[in-house]
């Protein structure tokens, strides 16, 4: 019995397989939809036209990765619809590898039709593990095509160089297979991000779907899951900890005001601390880094209502600087100077305030002129309660503008819009951080004068929404190529998470707080993933070029393959990026 078993997995290793029975594999960039087995925005691609070329795993049942310590390395296994199908992880080095499954949502801009966008871990990652597919018919609709696992293996920075292995055994009632992963990671340090995303959010909506049915606990792990999710993408979970239009203080996100005498007040900072302080050590993620950035509360109607910034404009800017005192002296006790933190004012003209101003995305003279003085009233406030600290800093404050009418054509020749004839930049010189919107950036005008901000010190980041549900993966690379080829600071997503499963076209979100697979919980998007895939191109890029393995010219010809879609160029690349630097092949 044993020596036929032996024998059988000799043949079975011996024997090559036919095209039609080996198990399917494609790279990140072929963005399969598993209802209908199409490849998306893909001319009528199907996964059975692909896989002739494209597919990844080879006749021996091998499919050959490589990456650099610092990276993540991902592809796609593309499984028959059999729903009692077992993956079997044999991983004896317990080398890092994550599973998840991408879920089907209905975008109801497009007749409700099902894309894929949600991702959902399938649990467990040690050596031996059994994982099972999602059987959930809200997330794996009854009669989809295939079944599509997004694989990922994330290098931390200090992986050992050398050759890695790992086999996923997939069975089923009609399926035995196998496919062997072969992983080679290169001796090099890649460069860090010079981009990342900024993931905003109005206020913790994150977190809105669950606080009926989970304990305060419960709900202080979930954040942590959605910090640790940001960073693991590049990016910052920046909530609003204000009311966007009244500018009210969100419970929980700021400290407790004890007191109603607000030139001398005081704070309780229990809540807030035990909350946030974590992410601003950095004790609450593995690299112990801290955020990057962060929000303040401080807007035109807090700490000071704005009435008496109308009534009593020194009393209102005297609130400004206790308040101001308070944070400095409480945020550098605890030596929380290593993030950056952010005052940015959300407010326009409407309903909930009498701020006649639009702050957010600014349109003319007074409202630059409105923006300059809480610019320069939050450096004044800030700046004259710093006090020296030997050894933990001073305290980062910066004050940022979100602005969409930056050298637009649209606005050319209307004096009472355009903020080149109204002189904007000289306005807004104390700004400093602008969160620019993509189309305002897309000419050539405004992205030079955006650079000259760049020069002058000042942070650049473009803002629009987020890539869409129903477009195919190029799409999503472009974004980050455009502006890493730009220089800018990031990208900014204006909203990011939905709280419910099909919750639109995508544009406004990028992660789900919703029940998935039975379980209540964050889950990232495969957009997600692809942004962050893209990311690490931009590195990648950077370290071919700095070993002249990519020329300008190649450097042009990549951005425009993924700009056409052109799927025998973005293989290519996906496929021999790190053979062209390195010199060894990673897929024959």
């Amino acid at each position: 019995m044993l020596l036929d078993r032996i024998l059988s997995v000799l043949l079975f290793c011996a024997a090559p397989l036919l095209a039609q029975d080996r198990p399917i594999a494609f790279i990140p960039e072929f963005k399969i939809n598993p209802v209908s087995g199409a490849l998306v925005q893909g001319n009528g691609q199907t996964v059975e036209t692909l896989r002739e070329r494209f597919n990844l795993v080879d006749e021996r049942g091998s499919l050959r990765l490589s990456a650099v310590p610092g990276e993540t390395a991902a592809f796609q296994l593309v499984l028959p619809p059999e729903p009692w199908l077992q993956i079997h992880l044999e991983n004896p080095s317990a080398f890092p590898c994550t599973l998840y499954q991408v879920g089907s949502v209905k975008v109801p801009e497009l007749e409700n039709r099902y894309f894929p966008d949600l991702l959902v871990p399938l649990p467990g990652n040690a050596p031996g593990d059994r994982f099972s597919m999602v059987k959930d018919a809200q997330v794996v609709p009854a009669g989809s095509a295939w079944q599509v696992i997004w694989v990922e293996i994330p290098l931390a920075a200090q992986t050992p160089a050398g050759e890695y292995a790992f086999t996923l055994r997939i069975s089923g009632e009609k399926i035995n297979q196998a496919v062997t992963v072969n992983l080679t990671v290169h001796g090099a340090a890649l460069p860090p991000p010079r981009l990342l995303l900024d993931l905003n959010e109005y206020g913790d909506k994150y977190l809105y779907p669950f606080r009926k049915s989970f304990s305060p606990q419960e709900l202080a792990r979930l954040e942590q899951v959605v910090f640790r999710m940001g960073r693991d993408h590049y990016g910052v979970i920046n909530p609003l900890p204000y009311e966007s239009q009244s500018g009210e203080a969100r419970e929980g996100l700021v400290p407790k005001v004890l007191n109603y005498d607000l030139l001398h007040p005081q704070l309780d900072w229990s809540e807030f601390d035990a909350r946030f302080g974590p992410y601003f050590d950095g004790s609450a993620f593995a690299d112990g880094v801290p955020l990057r950035h962060f929000y303040l509360p401080f807007n035109p109607d807090w700490p000071a209502p704005f009435k008496l910034y109308l009534s009593d404009r020194e009393q209102y800017e005297q609130i400004w600087t206790a308040f101001a005192r308070e944070y400095i002296r409480h945020f550098t006790e605890k030596g929380w100077t290593r993030t950056i933190f952010q005052v940015y004012c959300n407010q326009k003209p409407g309903k909930g305030n009498e701020i006649p101003w639009n702050l957010d995305e600014p349109k003319g003279v007074d409202d630059y002129q409105a923006l300059r003085y809480y610019a320069e009233l939050t450096h004044r406030v800030f700046a004259a309660n710093a006090r020296p600290q030997a050894e933990s800093g001073a305290l980062k404050v910066r004050f940022r503008v979100d602005i969409s009418h930056f050298y637009c054509d649209e606005h050319r020749g209307n004096r009472d819009k355009d903020f080149r004839v109204n002189g904007g930049d000289k306005i807004l010189e104390a700004v400093d951080i602008w969160v620019i919107s993509g189309h305002s950036l897309n000419g050539e005008a405004a992205a030079q004068e955006a650079r000259k901000l760049l020069a002058a010190g000042k942070e650049v980041w473009i803002y629009s929404e987020t890539p869409l549900i129903a477009e195919g993966s190029p799409r999503a690379f472009q974004r980050i190529y455009r502006a890493r080829e730009q220089e800018w600071s990031g990208f900014m997503a204006w909203k990011s998470v939905a709280r419910e499963l099909h919750a639109g076209k995508g544009s406004d979100f990028i992660f789900y707080a919703i029940e998935a697979g039975g379980e209540k919980g964050i889950y990232p998007s495969l957009r997600l993933k692809l942004l962050k895939r893209a990311i690490d191109d931009t590195r990648l890029l950077e370290l071919a070029r700095s070993r002249g393995a990519f020329t300008p010219a190649e450097s042009a010809a990549h951005r425009l393959a993924y700009q056409t879609g052109d799927r025998e160029a973005i293989w290519s690349f996906r496929t021999t990026i790190h053979e062209r630097i390195f010199g060894k092949k990673t897929h024959e």
